[in-house]
């Protein structure tokens, strides 16, 4: 079960990595990434049967053996375009409102009584490099998550396609 969800979350990598060569990283969003992983979800699992927007949750999961409850994180660094093409503002960015936001939905998941559900994920995606050398980059808040009382295990799921966004798996207890 822990392995399809890895393959779909490949999948739904290098499907956004794809996507984003055509209209540009700024240009996704996490329904887009959610999209991907659901689609190679249920084409690589075809006896999988999945709801979005589940009870407050992203996405149940259920495998003929087990339920599973996944919330999505994806966070990049956008920019206004200006009406002449030009970059404009920044919008949003990395920083503690997005820090608080992740780690409400760690709690969320962690807090979470419905049953039976077998197993709790929070896909991350995120932008490693920071827009400028003044600007705070996300990896500065995801690199480091470890292990603790509400998070079981971290996976980095590692692609070799050099691109900047990152991919983490993370199992909440």
């Amino acid at each position: 079960m822990k392995e399809a969800i890895v393959s779909a979350l490949e999948k739904a990598h290098v499907s956004i990595h794809r996507h984003a060569g055509i209209v540009g990283l700024s240009n996704t969003y996490e329904s887009t990434f959610r999209s991907f992983f659901l689609e190679h979800l249920c084409i690589d699992n075809p006896d999988v049967r999945c709801q979005a927007e589940w009870n407050r949750v992203d996405l149940l999961v259920r495998f003929p053996e087990c339920n599973v409850l996944i919330e999505f994180k994806y966070f990049l660094h956008r920019r206004y375009m200006n009406l002449d093409g030009s970059d404009g503002n920044r919008m949003g960015g990395a920083g503690s409102q997005n820090q608080k936001e992740f780690d409400r939905c760690v709690e969320q998941l962690y807090n979470d009584r419905s049953s039976p559900v077998h197993d709790k994920y929070i896909i991350l995606a995120y932008e490693q490099k920071a827009p400028s050398s003044r600007a705070m980059g996300y990896s500065k808040f995801y690199d480091q998550i470890d292990s603790s009382e509400m998070v079981k295990v971290v996976d980095r799921v590692s692609l070799s396609d050099g691109d900047s966004l990152k991919s983490v798996l993370i199992s909440i207890a």
